[in-house]
């Protein structure tokens, strides 16, 4: 086989890598951010309360982000494509079950713990094997792996409330668990860990090696180093923010008087608008720095959750949600690359699992905090006026985030 053959091979493996990564993220978190158009639904039908229903997505966070420290440390060890295809049969079953609870345990077993199970390798298990295969150009990649996500958002909402309105809340679940099961278990195939699998050459590296690439910290170095533990809080504060609207924004606009189609577009409306944020913060990225870049998408954050607390009229939102999406897009599409950026990417599975954990624990209180809030007030104002509050935390966290020096490095060494 000739060399243009051999690089030919090369270059077209690396398109499959990233069109595969793209699938998972569009159908996973498609999947995952529907929740919030349950919420009346259980509400109406089962008769709980909006407290209640938002422990359950607490409780689907808390799980994803614990066992992406355990998928994280598999995929490092064995391959995305084995911890993948297992993730891509636990989401769906858990989605299948949740279209048969009829008790609050269910809810929270089903949806809770399963999904958060199948959930737990769809960034850490991709992103990481994206940051393998690409150096050059690795935030640009990243956003164009997470435009997957934002696809998801903008598509799923309308499929799921057009399922619900035709033939109920069950057999929308059900529809969501096929969909699952089978495209995520298909893309899944095509995952390799690195380039070395399959002998083929780094795409975007120009020259470089395989240890160039997995150059970096160990985790237990990682630990060491307060880089690391910064990164966790901001990510927390970030989910903090961001899961909440995710499972309240809908429940919210139909408080505001829209039905359940509107409230879909709502979600839609951040989904189309995190797909530009995805893209575009990432290719801001890798010319001044991820770290900047996440900065500035805080700030959107601080801005637009901060007028989400005065609106009253639905058709407001319709102004605010497109730069909120924007914001929300940039930081899921910068926390990968600014990982690999600090710590590289020998570790950069099990780095990333446990700052995903510690970032969940923030998007587990968040979502139940807000229902317990609009238990008792009936509205969201104060929820929105926290949010925008807490979302001033991680801004600042991100600017005291600064690169690990030599000397760091060094002093923490095992």
């Amino acid at each position: 086989m000739n060399t243009a053959n051999t690089h030919s091979k090369r270059i077209s493996y690396g398109v499959i890598i990233i069109a595969a990564a793209l699938m998972i993220q569009f159908i996973g978190w498609g999947t995952f951010n529907t929740f919030g158009l349950f919420v009346n639904q259980f509400e109406q039908h089962l008769g709980w309360s909006r407290a209640l229903i938002s422990g359950a997505a607490s409780v689907t966070m808390l799980v994803h982000g614990f066992f992406s420290i355990i998928m994280g440390n598999i995929s490092d060890r064995y391959g995305p494509r084995i911890v993948m295809t297992a993730c891509s049969i636990i989401l769906a079953l858990g989605t299948f079950l949740t279209s048969k609870v009829t008790t609050q345990w269910q809810l929270y077993l089903f949806w809770g713990v399963i999904v958060g199970i199948g959930a737990s390798a769809l960034d850490v298990v991709v992103l990481s094997t994206i940051a393998r295969w690409f150096q050059k150009k690795r935030s640009i990649i990243n956003g164009i792996v997470k435009t997957g996500a934002g696809l998801g958002q903008l598509t799923f909402p309308f499929i799921t409330s057009a399922v619900i309105l035709a033939s109920g809340w069950r057999n929308a679940y059900i529809v969501l668990a096929v969909i699952c099961l089978v495209l995520l278990l298909t893309a899944s195939q095509f995952l390799k860990r690195d380039p070395r699998e399959g002998n083929h050459q780094p795409r975007a590296v120009a020259g470089g090696s395989q240890a160039a690439i997995e150059e970096g910290v160990t985790f237990r170095r990682a630990l060491r180093l307060r880089q690391f533990w910064t990164v966790i809080a901001a990510y927390a504060v970030a989910l903090f923010c961001t899961y909440t609207v995710q499972v309240h924004i809908a429940p919210q606009a139909i408080a505001l008087g829209s039905s359940i189609t509107q409230a879909a577009g709502m979600l839609s409306i951040i989904g189309a608008f995190s797909l530009a944020g995805r893209f575009i913060t990432g290719a801001i990225g890798d010319r001044i720095g991820n770290v900047k870049t996440m900065m500035g998408c805080c700030a959107l954050l601080v801005l637009t959750l901060f007028c989400l607390g005065f609106i009253k009229v639905p058709w407001l939102l319709y102004l605010v949600l497109p730069v909120y999406g924007f914001g929300h897009g940039g930081i899921y599409s910068l926390i990968s690359p600014t990982i690999a950026g600090l710590f590289g990417t020998g570790s950069h599975g099990a780095i990333y699992g446990v700052i995903i954990f510690g970032g969940t624990i923030g998007g587990a209180i968040g979502p139940l905090l807000a229902g317990s809030i609009f238990d008792k007030t009936g509205n969201y104002s104060i929820v929105f006026f926290i949010l925008s509050a807490v979302a001033v935390c991680g801004l600042v966290l991100l600017a005291t985030l600064k690169p690990v020096t030599a000397r760091e490095l060094k002093n923490g060494q095992d």
